[in-house]
């Protein structure tokens, strides 16, 4: 992937086009609990005619923002009871020119970002899930031509666009949604869904577990189990798994080993391709382990140390922790 730096806003971005021509930018958020993925398309209330097939085809007024509403249902169900029920905040809009996709959530990221890639890319429609909707957004249109708003808006755009269908309400009219159908909108996710013409966004602190043996198995497949004891809680996540590094930039590496171990893995970390290498826990050879990391590193690197206010262990399927207040990571 490609880095783009916003000196002045003290951001990046990595940039990269898939070979399916999908648009792929991810902005990293050091800190942030939160993450966020948005997925959008080039389809929006003006694209009313297109070319499907060799073929030109005329379709109902609203129908970009109709096929929004019915990209939700799945075979499965519905999808934003099953981001909702792991902890997810999802939504979606119609612009003139695009439709978005979007969530943000503080944990089961990958397993939410999934879920938005599958329903907005595998359509599913039915006769009758089409016919009731009509009911639905039919009753939005009514609320919304009541909003002054969106009266000034809509004629404000028909006083600037006297032929482009710009100047159309991206909902359509009560008539003219009556006219849309599953094939049809069928034929509008063939035309626009497709990789070539979408971009998938992510922002949020994603994190990488580099793990080896019977721990990486566990990891891989049941997800990070961490019992809090003194909270009486226990999460579950997905985060990414690895068992090597592979040349992946990373803007932060945190190497939390037994003190004894740690020696064995100061070869991976001078080839971990990050600014910043953190050694967490008691270290007694901690000038050694910097100088060691320093002449043998691949790239220059910022070598710290930290230390967790908190206590626990690993047993074979799950992490406990022990943590009391507000207790955090102290690094220097």
């Amino acid at each position: 992937m490609n880095q783009r730096f916003y000196t002045r806003l003290g951001e990046s971005v990595w940039q990269e086009r898939l070979p399916n021509g999908l648009e792929i930018r991810v902005v990293p958020k050091p800190g942030f609990a939160k993450k966020y993925a948005f997925f959008a398309t080039r389809y929006g209330g003006m694209d009313t005619r297109f070319q499907l097939e060799g073929r030109w085809l005329d379709t109902p007024a609203g129908i970009a923002h109709y096929l929004e509403h019915k990209m939700f249902d799945t075979k499965e169900g519905n999808a934003l009871q099953r981001l909702a029920q792991n902890g997810a905040e999802p939504n979606a809009f119609t612009a003139n020119a695009m439709t978005g996709y979007y969530f943000s959530s503080t944990e089961h990221f990958i397993e939410n970002l999934e879920i938005l890639l599958s329903f907005v890319s595998v359509p599913y429609f039915t006769d009758g899930s089409v016919a009731k909707e009509q009911g639905i957004i039919g009753q939005e249109i009514r609320m919304i031509e009541d909003s002054p708003d969106w009266q000034l808006y809509t004629r404000m755009m028909k006083a600037l666009y006297s032929a482009s269908t710009a100047r159309t309400s991206i909902a359509g009219t009560v008539e003219s949604i009556s006219h849309i159908t599953a094939d049809t909108l069928y034929q509008c996710h063939r035309a626009f869904y497709r990789p070539g013409d979408m971009v998938l966004c992510a922002a949020g602190n994603d994190v990488t577990l580099l793990a080896r043996g019977i721990w990486r198995e566990t990891l891989e497949r049941d997800g990070l189990t961490i019992v809090h004891h003194v909270q009486k809680k226990t999460t579950h996540d997905r985060p990414r798994i690895i068992g090597a590094l592979n040349g992946e930039h990373y803007d932060l590496v945190f190497a939390v080993m037994q003190y004894q171990q740690m020696a064995a893995i100061l070869d991976d970390l001078t080839q971990a391709d990050s600014p910043v290498v953190v050694l967490v826990g008691n270290n007694m050879d901690a000038g050694k382990m910097e100088t060691y990391i320093q002449a043998h590193t691949a790239a220059p690197k910022t070598v710290l140390f930290g230390f967790q206010g908190t206590g626990g262990r690993r047993e074979t399927d799950k992490a406990v922790c022990v943590r009391f207040g507000d207790m955090g990571l102290a690094v220097g």
